[in-house]
């Protein structure tokens, strides 16, 4: 028998109230909703071209033409907010690291670092022997540290990864999956828009799948399995990963949260 869902064990830091986002006047997303608590793992997902840039960006608050409500803590986060609250980790990180050295690109741009946090956090993730490098000799998996590097002594709550194991080697991406989950473990609020199924697996708790200007799929994963709470039978499988192709099978005697049908599971391997 498949786990039972269990709701989160704290309430929600971060919530989306009927968010409508569009480009170039055409919409993107139209209405999505959701809550997440502190050290949550989302993974984003879809074909491109779904919109999980443009979500990804107005998270920030880097994208303008955004219709309903982000709240933090309960509290109205309008998008200014957003850009203060939330730190971006790029799919080419290279566009963000500006420094001469790993050392000084962790108080670059920021108003009175403090410096005895940026030493500790470069011992935290492994970069101490690599501080007087230039960030562009290092490797991508500790560039990626480097900026995740910034984002903690920053301070920044609510990071957002852009294909964060975009031409990683299987080590480099293990590497970031640990640091993903050390960053939850700190309480962060995490979303990654990826295609890296594998990674998926490591490290997201719950799944967003975007289509059409939707939100059609939500999922959670426990121990190689992926449980979609939708209207239909959706799963998961090898031949359709985080897509809908495959057959469902219905937890016995479990509705899915907002009371629409039953809860699918489909195996991850």
């Amino acid at each position: 028998r498949p786990p039972q869902v269990h709701p989160p064990a704290s309430s929600p830091v971060l919530e989306l109230r009927d968010v409508t986002l569009r480009y170039k006047k055409r919409t993107i997303l139209h209405r999505i909703s959701l809550a997440a608590t502190k050290g949550e793992v989302i993974g984003v997902v879809g074909h491109n071209g779904a919109g999980k840039t443009t979500f990804s960006r107005a998270l920030c608050g880097l994208h303008k033409d955004c219709e309903g409500q982000f709240l933090w803590d309960g509290q109205a986060m309008e998008r200014k907010n957003r850009l203060k609250r939330s730190y971006m980790v790029m799919q080419d990180v290279n566009y963000e690291l500006f420094a001469e050295s790993v050392e000084a690109e962790c108080s670059f741009g920021i108003r009175n670092p403090d410096l005895t946090l940026a030493a500790s956090t470069l011992e935290e993730l492994g970069l101490a022997p690599y501080r007087e490098r230039h960030p562009n000799t290092l490797s991508g998996g500790q560039k990626q540290r480097v900026a995740v590097a910034v984002s903690m002594i920053c301070g920044k709550d609510l990071l957002v990864f852009d294909e964060p194991t975009s031409g990683l080697d299987f080590d480099s991406m293990t590497q970031v999956a640990g640091l993903i989950r050390r960053l939850s473990e700190l309480g962060k609020v995490i979303f990654i828009v990826t295609h890296d199924f594998e990674f998926v697996c490591r490290t997201c708790s719950r799944v967003l799948h975007f289509d059409e200007g939707e939100m059609p799929v939500l999922c959670f994963r426990w121990k190689g399995e992926v449980v979609y709470e939708t209207e239909e039978n959706q799963s998961c499988s090898p031949a359709a990963p985080l897509g809908r192709g495959a057959k469902g099978m219905a937890v016995p005697g479990r509705a899915s949260g907002d009371g629409r049908g039953p809860v699918h599971c489909g195996a991850l391997y």
